[in-house]
């Protein structure tokens, strides 16, 4: 409860503008739990189209980057080299 709060009145004191970029924000850092965000968001002011578009813009990288990743690793042959192989087409 005390770190619900605490991010209610963070998200308070923004601009409704800002508190999109504050969210999106918290969903691209690694520190923030996402199933935090989830379970707080719906206490704090932020409108459910906030909310939408936070996670979108927030979560979509994340999720690249992994869909990314799998394609590579599915290309690889045993015994080829991960680092030498795969890392260029990663990047």
């Amino acid at each position: 409860p005390a770190r619900v709060t605490w991010l209610r009145h963070q998200i308070a004191e923004l601009d409704p503008p800002a508190r999109v970029f504050y969210f999106i924000s918290l969903r691209l850092s690694p520190l923030c739990p996402a199933w935090f965000l989830n379970i707080a968001a719906p206490l704090t002011p932020l409108s459910i189209g906030q909310f939408a578009l936070g996670t979108l813009v927030g979560c979509t990288p994340s999720s690249l980057l992994a869909v990314k990743a799998g394609a590579t690793l599915s290309q690889l042959r045993p015994g080829d080299d991960v680092a030498g192989a795969a890392l260029p087409s990663l990047l």
